[in-house]
């Protein structure tokens, strides 16, 4: 099970993805993982209010807004 913390930085990436993601008008997105070496953060804005669905392919980081 998550700590808190660790919840608490999945968030704040997150909101830093979707960020960069709606300043860059873009759909999709991919970024290094900043909680593993080999992996990468997928990030897509869904819906009319684009909420984030966002995971990682290399750690379990996952979120959906």
């Amino acid at each position: 099970m998550l700590d808190i913390e660790r919840a608490t930085d999945i968030m704040l990436t997150a909101f830093k993805l979707k960020a960069q993601m709606k300043k860059r008008n873009l759909l999709r997105a991919k970024a290094k993982c900043p909680f593993c070496k080999e992996g990468f953060l997928h990030g897509q804005l869904a819906g009319r209010k684009a909420h984030l669905h966002m995971a990682c392919d290399g750690c379990d980081v996952r979120m959906l807004e």
